[in-house]
């Protein structure tokens, strides 16, 4: 019997192939690819990248199915932009697919990548330990202190990577910068903290309806023009105060209702209310008040904007509240000094409270002691109650703890073996991406209470907080390096070829497009806005920059666009000013532009040694007569250019109808411009607002790119392969919510990368 078993085993031994694994049967995928995609890949790919010829060392004819797609995804994924591009077969190959054998083999390259991420398991991604930049170190110390004294402007500017300063592999500590922070500390403190004498303050806050008696309704109080009301204000001593009031406008008024701050008859503040009625927002100003009994009167002026005549009639101004409080220095101390009395104990609660905000975090062990132990060191040295704590107070405002986003590697992780981010670390990823500053009341309560981690939760507070006035540090902060439009404040275009362009216009070229993403962010507007709309906020200059009539004052309102070449951020004088030269416009940084950032598709970096492009057509004896596009042409005509500068110019010199400082103009140096074109993908444009029209229906490819700016911003490191799953998943989540803005947001918060992080590689530990 034991013989016969034996045989028999020998016998299944004996049948298994020499890996020692059952032989696997091709799936149907793999006869798909065998069948129907590997042909086409030998027919119109073989000749530049198959057995006999290797381009960039890739041969795609190898592969037999998903399993070897797998081995290199990388080179996979780059062979499907080439397809969907067009840049792949080159125009030159006599052997071209028909558009739906094109589509076919993209299509299905496509969806196997896709698989493939599916299948592999997920990865959030490591992030190198972040420095608070400069942004958010002045915003961190603003709510943290309670003063805007904005210490950071002193310091070194941030290196930049993917487009912005919010990574952590080029957040560098400079010797430089190391100074900077304990100067600051010292500065900070010393317009914070009071050590001697009494700390007076005044803090009064008005409810509209009690400044007057008629024109009241729901509490309200409606200010038709040239009406101004007042109350009597006690100023405790002298110094700076702010006074913030509620507010907002009737809707159809032209540009911003003013409202005038005076003490004592002399105007101290203007505030221009832009709230449409029933959406009231802050509005807030400082000054400088003497002590003793003032008159505070606040009048709705008839005027635009500061020394404008220009009178808005039937302008109605809102009034909910306004309060007034100060001196600053005295504010900021009560809030650090929370405890009552002057002992160890007080002390102590004061230091702790300070740290858990400044740190982001509960204290560990033995850190509440340290704190202390230089509060008793400074009290043996015979300091005062306020200077001893501030002894304390520095040393946190100097710590790494502070000074760095720090992310622990925990035990506490998932199937995957990612470390789950707690409570107060995403806390912190929440706010410095919503605000670039440290989490609020709101987030610290939530994390002390374990809630942050609640999908659920998350959505509720992103909505929460790009409702708040905090959220403007998004649109300065990654709209404004997102669109460039810090850079903006230093261009300078040729003087003496556009003399209009001056500061007033430089201001409103940078003020569209901010205002523009800040009220697409606030009314939560489709992202597809962004590409093509028809309407902008513009004032007096930029309207006349443009040659729309009817637009008079300095403020920027909402304008109803009729030109279809208007319209959209690729339209704005501000973006064609930074993709232009100063002298003259540049096809090719316009149509990079629209690849990088519309189309989320960026050519590669150029070869060493292309010539520039006046260079190809410099010995031709009609140099100085040929036309932009017939220099392109020329430059086209290098094979190492051909196949960037196929996609790229036919997009910039679609835009070449915009001087440059975007103005609209049809001819240039006396010859009639020629926009029309043909896209790779065989659409074909007359007009620049044809064009955007055109980018405008790649609604995936945008929201696409826009996603992945987002995730470089939000999680302060490049995306990576691991990512392409997260990502896919939001856009099909824009694509089911009309593209809103807020949809955007809340799938980023919620993505698996936001919420986890990788633990470290032995690489990492060595």
């Amino acid at each position: 019997m034991r013989s016969e078993l034996r045989v028999v085993i020998l016998g299944l031994l004996l049948a298994l192939p020499a890996s020692g694994t059952p032989q696997e049967k091709p799936s149907a995928r793999d006869k798909e690819f065998e069948t129907q995609i590997r042909p086409l890949l030998e027919t119109y790919c073989s000749s530049c990248h198959g057995p006999k010829k290797q381009k960039a060392k890739v041969d795609l004819t190898t592969a037999r199915g998903e399993g070897d797609l797998a081995k290199n995804q990388p080179m996979w994924l780059q062979a499907v932009k080439q397809l969907k591009t067009r840049a792949m077969p080159p125009d030159d190959e006599k052997k071209q697919p028909t558009d739906a054998e094109r589509d076919k083999l993209a299509g299905w390259l496509d969806a196997a990548m896709n698989r493939i991420d599916d299948r592999a398991p997920r990865d959030p991604g490591r992030v190198t330990i972040r420095r608070l930049n400069r942004a958010e170190y002045n915003n961190t110390i603003r709510d943290l202190i309670g003063l805007d004294l904005r210490p950071a402007d002193d310091f070194p500017l941030d290196d930049v990577s993917e487009g912005f300063d919010t990574l952590g592999d080029v957040l560098s500590l400079p010797p430089m910068l190391l100074e900077r922070y304990v100067d600051a500390a010292d500065r900070i403190l010393g317009h914070a903290v009071v050590t001697e004498g009494p700390v007076p303050i005044l803090s009064k806050k008005v409810e509209g309806a009690a400044l007057a008696k008629d024109g009241v309704k729901d509490g309200v109080l409606d200010m038709a023009l040239e009406r101004d009301v007042s109350t009597r204000i006690s100023v405790p001593a002298g110094g700076r105060y702010e006074v913030r009031v509620l507010a907002s406008q009737k809707r159809a008024a032209e540009g911003a209702a003013v409202l005038i701050v005076y003490v004592d008859g002399v105007d101290m503040a203007l505030l221009r209310v832009q709230a449409e009625q029933g959406k009231p927002e802050v509005y807030s100003g400082s000054f400088t008040l003497q002590a003793g009994d003032r008159k505070l009167t606040l009048r709705h002026s008839p005027h635009k904007a500061a020394n404008k005549g220009d009178v808005i009639p039937d302008t109605h101004l809102f009034l909910e509240s306004y309060e007034i409080a100060g001196p600053e220095r005295s504010l900021s101390h009560r809030r650090i000094f929370c405890a009552d009395g002057e002992d160890r104990d007080a002390a102590r609660k004061i230091l702790d409270r300070f740290a858990v905000r400044a740190f982001r975090r509960p204290l560990g062990a033995g850190e509440s002691d340290r704190l202390l132990a230089l509060y008793d060191a400074a009290r043996k040295n015979g300091k005062a109650f306020a200077p001893a704590v501030r002894q304390g107070l520095w040393s946190i405002l100097v710590s790494p703890h502070f000074l760095f986003r720090a992310e622990r590697d925990t035990s506490d992780r998932d199937e995957t073996g990612a470390c789950r981010l707690n409570d107060w670390e995403l806390a912190s990823r929440l706010s410095y991406f919503l605000w670039s500053t440290m989490p609020d009341e709101t987030l610290l309560d939530l994390a002390a209470r374990g809630k942050l981690r609640d999908p659920t939760v998350l959505r509720e507070q992103a909505r929460r907080m790009l409702a708040d006035p905090k959220s403007r540090a998004l649109v300065d902060n990654f709209a404004g390096q997102w669109l460039g439009l810090r850079r903006l404040e230093t261009i300078q275009p040729d003087h003496g070829m556009f003399p209009t362009f001056n500061e007033a216009l430089r201001r409103a070229m940078i003020d569209e497009p901010w205002t523009f993403f800040e009220r697409l962010v606030r009314d939560d507007r489709s992202i597809l806005d962004l590409v093509d709309a028809d309407y902008s906020f513009l004032n007096e200059p930029l309207a006349k920059h443009y040659g729309i009539k009817g637009v008079s004052g300095d403020a920027m309102r909402r304008v109803e666009l009729k030109d279809p070449n208007r319209g959209g951020v690729l339209t704005m004088a501000g973006i064609l000013t930074l993709t232009s030269h100063p002298t003259r416009t540049s096809a090719v940084k316009r149509g990079k532009w629209i690849l990088d950032e519309i189309l989320g598709a960026p050519p590669p970096p150029p070869p060493p040694n292309v010539p520039e492009l006046n260079e190809a057509s410099k010995d031709r004896p009609d140099a100085k007569t040929l036309s932009l596009r017939q220099r392109l042409e020329l430059h086209r005509a290098d094979p190492q250019c051909f196949g960037c500068h196929k996609r790229m110019d036919v997009l910039g010199l679609g835009m070449e109808n915009y001087d440059p400082i975007g103005r609209w103009r049809e001819n240039d140096g006396g010859k009639r411009i020629e926009v029309a074109g043909t896209l790779p993908t065989g659409e074909r444009f007359s007009t620049p607002g044809q064009l955007k029209k055109i980018l405008a229906g790649c609604k995936e490819d945008f929201a696409r790119a826009l996603t992945e700016k987002m995730f470089v911003f939000a999680l302060g490191r490049g995306t990576e392969r691991g990512d392409r799953r997260e990502i896919r998943r939001v856009v099909e989540s824009l694509r089911r919510n009309d593209y809103r803005f807020s949809a955007l947001i809340e799938e980023v918060v919620t993505s698996y990368p936001f919420r986890h992080r990788r633990p470290p590689s032995k690489e990492d530990t060595r």
